[in-house]
């Protein structure tokens, strides 16, 4: 997948990077989302990956943006929950639904199909961590020129929910460990 070397795996981690292979084993957003294209912000080196400058070759463009969420440290006797929320985020600068929207929303369709079987078998120090996985909802609208250096056309913003539960003693096993580098 497309995380760099020097940051560890957690359990955030290994569900951006799944969220991304989800998208990445789909063949058909090789001809819609260029590699370029999707932001992952997950480089080792670029801090800050969102293109200052935008013509029509940075799109379309997909984002998954992490949000919200809810967390309990002492959800059961033995474990912590947390249930957290990724947005897909889709920037197309063309306003023919047909041509990019569309043809998106059916791959990211696709592409969820096995989201909730590939998300819960995710194992982190030997635990199958994603206990609920929900695609939630979608939303779809203009894109903000003033956010896109002028350049319109329609934006789509995929919710999903993933609640994880993780032995309380392995979370304080990793926070004893030596920082990261």
């Amino acid at each position: 997948m497309a995380r760099e070397i020097g940051y560890p795996a957690n359990p955030f981690t290994l569900l951006h990077d799944g969220m991304w292979k989800l998208i990445d084993d789909n063949p058909m957003w090789d001809n819609l989302v260029a590699p370029r294209n999707r932001i992952r912000f997950t480089s080792a080196t670029d801090r800050d990956p969102i293109k200052q400058e935008k013509d029509t070759a940075c799109y379309p463009e997909l984002w998954l943006c992490p949000q919200a969420g809810v967390v309990n440290p002492h959800y059961d006797s033995c474990s912590a929950m947390v249930k957290y929320r990724y947005q897909w985020v889709l920037t197309t600068a063309d306003w023919r639904s047909n041509a990019i929207l569309e043809q998106c929303q059916f791959a990211m369709l696709c592409s969820m199909v096995n989201f909730k079987p590939f998300i819960e078998s995710l194992t982190w120090e030997g635990v199958r961590f994603a206990k609920r996985c929900d695609a939630q909802s979608f939303n779809v609208g203009g894109q903000d020129p003033k956010k896109s250096g002028g350049i319109v056309g329609w934006a789509a913003m995929w919710q999903n929910e993933i609640e994880i539960h993780l032995p309380r003693t392995l979370l304080i096993a990793a926070a004893t460990r030596a920082p990261c580098p």
